[in-house]
């Protein structure tokens, strides 16, 4: 099996300055009630240029890193951001194969004993992997 990366340009400082700005004034839109139709069609203008100042490789920069973020980081199963549960374990699997290195290291061999302790850390025998 073969293996496959795709790098994605991280959006620029300048890129969610620009979003912002294009947030700010749909908020102003929506959130402002009676507004005149002069301020309205302006904050439309402003969201129009600002979009078009963002252009489509910032705003793909943006969207696409979201996206990114939320199919690779985040838990699906979630309506929220949080890390997936396999990121969760990894630091606690680390921790424990960190433990399993100490134990080994400390003995400077790789005795039973050590091998022991190293098992232990790392939880081998719940996975089925006996000595053997």
């Amino acid at each position: 099996m073969s293996t496959h990366q795709v790098k994605l340009a991280k959006a620029t400082e300048d890129d969610f300055k620009v979003m912002w700005k294009v947030f700010y004034a749909f908020q102003e839109i929506e959130c402002s009630g009676h507004i005149s139709e002069l301020r309205e069609e302006r904050l439309n203008k402003v969201v129009i240029g600002r979009l078009l100042q963002l252009g489509t490789g910032g705003f793909s920069r943006i969207v696409l890193g979201c996206q990114s973020f939320i199919d690779n980081v985040c838990d699906k199963n979630q309506d929220y951001y949080e890390l997936s549960p396999s990121l969760l374990n990894a630091e606690s699997e680390l921790d424990k194969a960190h433990a399993a290195l100490e134990a080994i290291l400390k003995t400077g061999e790789l005795s039973s004993d050590s091998v022991a302790i190293a098992r232990t850390a790392l939880g081998l025998d719940k996975y089925g992997f006996n000595e053997g």
